[in-house]
């Protein structure tokens, strides 16, 4: 029994075969897939996401990945391995580095940046002094 309604997991492998070119039976079997998929609560924004990273790793000629990565059950037969992959993917996206880069490390002004470091060296000595390292 399908733990999800029946038009997401059309919707899902539509969207599959959209991305991977390919033209599938939507079997019992498969829709149990997209319906365990839906339940680990992975959108299909990740499906997309996943596949573009594939597609970009068998364009480049990482080591591993054929277009026999792109295959219904090489790509979702193990979910684990899906996730796996997806967070790969959401890792090495482009413009998270800037993103985390900015959120990381505010502007702040030179006399900001002085004092924080200040306290910061007057916290590790004041920290010796109290373990009674030189």
């Amino acid at each position: 029994m399908l733990s999800f309604p029946e038009s997401q997991c059309r919707a899902l492998h539509a969207l599959f075969e959209a991305l991977t070119r390919q033209t599938l039976t939507l079997s019992y079997q498969r829709m149990q897939t997209w319906s365990e998929f839906l339940a680990r609560v992975i959108s299909a924004e990740d499906l997309r996401l996943v596949v573009r990273w594939l597609q970009a790793q068998i364009t480049r000629g990482a080591g591993g990945f054929s277009r026999q990565s792109l295959q219904f059950g090489t790509l979702l037969a193990d979910l684990d391995r899906f996730e796996d992959r997806l967070n790969i993917a959401r890792a090495v996206r482009p413009g998270r580095i800037k993103q985390r880069a900015s959120a990381v490390a505010p502007k702040i002004s030179a006399a900001e940046e002085t004092r924080l470091r200040l306290q910061r060296w007057l916290a590790i000595e004041t920290l010796k002094v109290e373990l009674g390292r030189p």
